[in-house]
């Protein structure tokens, strides 16, 4: 072992000495330490053997020894390590792409939905448009209720829009209509 910093004293304070000491222990090293030979890296992890355990029915057996020194596993002389399945599982996530759908029954109801939304849209356009010189359709600012009906006509569209995808459409006419998305009605109705 190496021998205590000079500079220590009673009166220090903690912490003072800290980085003077972690020095001290990432030097050290003991070959016969009470699980095998032990020592530090320079980022201070453990060096020395690691016990490998496996839970195997009601207990943990040992199956292998890992030298964090040599980076070997030794599993000669162990208990055999005993796989889910009987294979070896796979060393990484596995990823695929899936193709997501709107249920036809969500999109249809949804549809529905808008389409009447719509049809009352353009009967207050009509109305708003047809009465624009009465008294009472003049004092509620009729150019200001048909920018907000085309912003609602809009919103509507984008409901429908938004429900086609790759079940309903061909690959081509799906490009057109993300482009179409990406000036989004939805956002042009606000």
């Amino acid at each position: 072992m190496a021998a205590e910093p000079s500079q220590c004293s009673p009166e220090a304070k903690p912490g003072t000495h800290g980085s003077s000491l972690q020095s001290i222990f990432r030097g050290q090293s003991f070959e016969n330490g009470n699980v095998g030979p032990v020592g530090f890296d320079h980022s201070g992890n453990r060096i020395g053997q690691c016990l490998v355990l496996q839970a195997q029915g009601n207990e943990m057996v040992q199956v292998g020894l890992y030298d964090t020194r040599s980076q070997t596993l030794s599993t000669d002389g162990y208990t055999k390590i005993k796989w889910f399945g009987n294979k070896v599982p796979r060393d990484s996530a596995r990823s695929s792409k899936t193709q997501l759908y709107l249920s036809p029954g969500i999109f249809v109801s949804m549809a529905t939905v808008a389409c009447v939304g719509m049809a009352l849209v353009l009967v207050f356009l009509i109305f708003n448009l047809k009465f624009k010189r009465l008294r009472v359709i003049k004092l509620s600012s009729p150019m200001m209720n048909n920018f907000i009906l085309l912003g609602c006509l809009l919103a509507y569209m984008s409901v429908i829009l938004y429900g086609l995808d790759g079940q309903y459409l061909t690959e081509r006419s799906f490009e057109a209509l993300c482009t179409v998305r990406t000036n989004d009605a939805l956002s042009l109705s606000f």
